[in-house]
């Protein structure tokens, strides 16, 4: 990462001399939360949800939250890594 933003900046200095300043401005390397996986009584939950309310319309559905949505990815390229300032996300 740190050789990328080098790259993309033209700059001649070390990775550490990147890491440094980063640093000084507040930016700090982070690793995302991993996400939950949703257990089978999730899904039953949804189950019973929409059987309740299967009449509705579509102006229901879409303003319809799920907290326990999961995110998904269609390829696996590890760990993600990246940098931003403290108590942001």
């Amino acid at each position: 990462m740190l050789k990328s933003i080098r790259e993309q900046l033209s700059l001649e200095v070390s990775a550490d001399t990147v890491r440094r300043r980063l640093h000084q401005e507040g930016i700090l390397h982070r690793v995302p939360a991993k996400n939950e996986y949703l257990a089978d009584i999730h899904g039953a939950a949804r189950l019973i949800f929409a059987q309740q309310y299967v009449e509705k319309g579509m102006e229901f559905w879409v303003r319809t939250i799920f907290t326990d949505e999961k995110s998904f990815s269609s390829s696996n390229h590890g760990k993600i890594h990246l940098w931003r300032r403290n108590d942001t996300r």
